[in-house]
């Protein structure tokens, strides 16, 4: 547990639009890790198996407060992005901890909704008939040769986040307050807009991120 949270602590704050925690208990499944978004009050569960040479991710279960989407629609959609990205991240180095080559998430097709968006990312993807359901299998593998091409999509899709927030930062008040706050780190996007202190005088025209950089995990 403490390599996780040493982990999740070292992501650079810099580089993500919200901060994270992450907490880990056992399950009749096997173990449950739960990655927290401080901000919005989301959180992603994982349950987590371990199989001959891989790591089997058996659910995948977001929680979201759609209160959120009401407030500001690009800041909800970037919410449910980067806490799926970065909980296949945080599942790729629970394999590695384990040295295991593969991580495979077999999830119901509700749970496979949530990782649909960052798809791309996968190495390969099916669905079969099991005896509980219906289940979508989705690969990843964490040796070095493909572990570069993984780093270069992770960055991409970071890029493109970036973007879509860069390109609604002028019309969105909620996003734009939030970019600005003094100490986001400790803001609730559920709670009532409150004006900022003390507020910066700038033209509502002005952007207040500049267009995002690749960046590193």
């Amino acid at each position: 547990m403490q390599n996780l949270k040493f982990y999740v602590n070292s992501w650079a704050h810099q580089e993500l639009v919200f901060c994270y925690s992450v907490t880990c208990s056992a399950s009749s499944t096997g173990i449950q890790l739960t990655l927290h978004q401080k901000q919005t009050g989301f959180s992603l569960k994982l349950i987590l198996q371990t199989a001959a040479g891989c790591l089997r991710i058996c659910e995948f279960k977001l929680e979201e407060d759609p209160r959120l989407s009401r407030n500001s629609a690009s800041l909800y959609e970037a919410a449910l992005i980067e806490i799926v990205l970065h909980s296949v991240l945080l599942s790729i180095y629970c394999a590695q901890l384990q040295h295991k080559e593969e991580v495979i998430f077999m999830v119901t097709p509700e749970d496979a909704a949530d990782l649909m968006p960052i798809e791309d990312l996968f190495d390969s993807q099916s669905s079969y008939l099991t005896a509980f359901g219906k289940r979508h299998i989705f690969t990843l593998y964490t040796n070095s040769f493909y572990l570069d091409d993984l780093i270069d999509h992770v960055n991409s899709i970071k890029v493109m986040l970036g973007q879509h927030l860069w390109s609604c930062q002028r019309t969105d008040r909620v996003l734009r307050n939030y970019l600005q706050h003094p100490n986001r780190r400790e803001e609730s996007l559920l709670s009532k807009p409150r004006p900022l202190y003390p507020r910066p005088k700038v033209h509502l025209e002005e952007n207040v991120i500049f267009f995002p950089r690749v960046l590193t995990l």
